[in-house]
């Protein structure tokens, strides 16, 4: 299954609950969130090279979607749409 394909079979609840003052951790049994109101771009950026040791982007509904291997969570940003709005 494609990381386009996990995000569009959230649930309908979980794809409202996509805030752009949040980060989405998505692990297999278990979604997190955690505020990122007042965090800077840079900020978010150390956050998700933080999570992974090769980290990967797409867009998925003008949502940054960031993951690495398929046992890393996914990760979703969504206040940008791109990894290059990081800076």
């Amino acid at each position: 299954m494609t990381i386009e394909e996990r995000i569009n079979q959230l649930t309908p609840e979980i794809k409202r609950a996509l805030k752009p003052e949040f980060i989405f951790m998505i692990n297999q049994d278990v979604i997190q969130h955690f505020p990122i109101r007042q965090w800077s771009a840079k900020q978010i950026k150390k956050e998700i090279l933080a999570h992974y040791s090769s980290v990967k982007t797409t867009t998925v509904n003008h949502q940054l979607v960031c993951y690495g291997t398929s046992d890393e969570p996914i990760m979703i940003i969504p206040r940008v749409a791109t990894f290059a709005e990081l800076g």
